[in-house]
């Protein structure tokens, strides 16, 4: 397994060029998965349009939030008729 860590401020384009490093890998045959460090107290995890559900869009599986209060692998699948559901594990803080 090869772990790396992406880094910077706010705005910065991190989520952005995490994306693509992912679709990247993914089209190259790699598993991908992705852990989001969370930091402030009011998250939700993975609510559309936030980070972890941009991960797993670009096709990391799995995506794991990590927060103050819980960290949980979250899973997003499409059913046969193209809809997505949500899988959430671990009920861990």
């Amino acid at each position: 397994m090869k772990v790396f860590s992406v880094y910077g401020i706010t705005k910065s384009g991190k989520t952005t060029t995490i994306e693509n490093i992912i679709r990247e890998l993914k089209r190259r045959g790699y598993t991908v998965g992705s852990v989001k460090e969370i930091h402030y107290e009011k998250f939700a995890i993975d609510t559309e349009g936030t980070n972890t559900d941009r991960h797993r869009r670009a096709g990391a599986e799995p995506v794991t939030a990590r927060g103050h209060f819980e960290t949980r692998p979250v899973r997003q699948k499409l059913s046969p008729d193209g809809r997505r559901y949500t899988e959430r594990q671990g009920d861990e803080g």
